[in-house]
């Protein structure tokens, strides 16, 4: 992104998402062209008018940028139309609305379901209805998946989405599942393959009591468990007001102090 159009030397930052794995991430290494081409402008001819330049982002694309996050993966999707029926009983509304929707999976990678978020096309925040997020299909036990697969050594598991994602800004080689809601964190079911279970719930009663429920069946499964927890009400909002490095510094620590105790 030029600073100016006018400027005679601008600063330029290049930002890349990629096959190679780059997601939005900042290119400073550049080679230079034996024959380089160049371009002439004509200021004495005019065509069609432009109206601008800019990168094209989807508005589930937007929402989470908004909300600081920086980690995606193949299992988000983005509809402009998704239908979804407003209010209830013989007064509810057959509607079409835009929505970033999240593959829900078994441990087989089976698709057990969609999560889906609604949006607001001009805020590019959550849509102005009664609960904008919801879920098809069978979440019990399943999750919104993020990372190369198969599962290495270690998972996070988490609750809500936009949570799970945080940490996966702040850990961006971490493997990743969203179960959604406190009450699905008590309820999934880790893969056999992992050794080390991460439960990263929210700072409340309700992500306390599902990170006891969810450590009771895993450690008695034979998995060793630790538990991350945001330093505010969820680890979405440590994102957005201490930064990703202030939360990428909590995280590590509180890892590496419960692996050497």
């Amino acid at each position: 992104m030029a600073t100016s159009c006018t400027d005679e030397s601008p600063e330029i930052t290049v930002y890349e998402t990629s096959e190679s794995g780059n997601k939005l991430t900042q290119v400073t290494d550049f080679k230079a062209l034996e024959n380089p081409t160049s371009i002439t402008l004509d200021t004495s001819k005019e065509f069609q008018t432009i109206s601008g330049f800019g990168g094209a982002f989807t508005e589930s694309s937007a929402y989470l940028l908004n909300r600081g996050i920086k980690r995606f993966g193949s299992s988000l999707r983005y509809h402009p139309t998704v239908f979804v029926r407003i209010g209830s009983g013989e007064n509810a509304e057959l509607e079409k609305h835009p929505a970033l929707l999240g593959k829900i999976t078994n441990n087989e990678g089976i698709i057990t379901g969609v999560a889906r978020t609604f949006l607001n096309p001009v805020t590019k925040k959550l849509a102005e209805m009664e609960n904008p997020k919801r879920v098809l299909g069978q979440l019990h036990g399943n999750a919104i998946r993020f990372g190369s697969g198969p599962y290495p050594e270690d998972l996070i598991a988490g609750e809500g989405l936009e949570n799970v994602l945080s940490v996966g800004t702040a850990l961006p080689k971490s493997d990743l599942a969203s179960c959604l809601t406190a009450n699905h964190l008590g309820m999934f079911i880790p893969p056999q393959s992992i050794l080390r279970l991460w439960i990263a719930r929210d700072n409340d009663k309700a992500g306390e009591a599902a990170s006891d429920r969810l450590r009771e069946r895993a450690e008695k499964a034979g998995l060793w468990v630790g538990d991350l927890v945001p330093k505010l009400e969820d680890f979405n909002k440590d994102l957005q007001e201490h930064g990703v490095d202030r939360l990428h510094a909590h995280l590590e620590n509180s890892m590496k102090e419960q692996l050497a105790g």
